[in-house]
């Protein structure tokens, strides 16, 4: 078959919250810029994610111009309990005070949700004022506090059901018009560097740990 493709605190002052204008003046062809286009020439989804995107779009209701959100804990949170230099993870309510702000200076208020917690894609629907959607998945299976890479090659959680919903994530999260996420993680960084890439300029952001 074809290949798929490819303990919490507030945050702290490093955090960023830069809402478009001012982060405008980072000319083209700067090395964020040029690894935008790389990464989006070199991750693109093939015709059995295409196809799957698309079904997806459809059932949850997923639209132009949202807010794309990723909220990382599970494991991570776990790996920056242990850590000399990760940031420890956020609770939901620091990514709601970066939403409702993108929302009183834009207007949007739908946002796509990714994340690996149940709890936080509970406190999301709950959310008064924005229209929340997100993938239909089973996130216990992200619960634990070992590492999502060792779980998958023993077996214990299924790797292509994990890689999948990951992929769909990532190539939702990079189809929105704003983003809120966490630089510490990889995911977050390469769904806003895929989201500039197909903008053709820096999307409205704000990130609750590094800037």
């Amino acid at each position: 078959p074809e290949p798929l493709g490819v303990e919490l605190r507030e945050p702290t002052r490093t955090n960023s919250r830069f809402a478009g204008d001012e982060y405008q003046q980072f000319p083209k062809g700067s090395a964020f810029w040029w690894r935008a286009q790389v990464s989006a020439f070199l991750l693109r989804p093939n015709r059995q994610m295409e196809s799957l995107l698309r079904q997806v779009k459809a059932s949850i209701g997923f639209e132009e111009g949202m807010i794309s959100v990723h909220v990382r804990h599970g494991d991570a949170c776990m790996h920056a309990s242990i850590s000399q230099f990760r940031p420890q993870c956020a609770p939901w309510s620091a990514y709601l005070d970066r939403i409702l702000e993108i929302k009183d200076k834009y207007g949007v208020s739908k946002v796509f949700l990714a994340t690996d917690d149940e709890v936080v894609s509970q406190q999301a629907y709950a959310a008064e004022g924005l229209e929340v959607v997100q993938l239909e998945l089973d996130r216990k299976v992200f619960d634990a506090d070992w590492f999502l890479e060792f779980r998958t090659q023993l077996g214990i959680v299924p790797a292509r059901a994990v890689t999948e919903t990951a992929l769909l994530d990532l190539f939702l999260l990079a189809e929105g018009s704003y983003f809120v996420g966490t630089f510490a993680s990889h995911m977050s960084r390469l769904a806003y560097e895929l989201m500039v890439a197909r903008l053709g300029y820096f999307a409205p952001y704000a990130s609750v740990d590094y800037p």
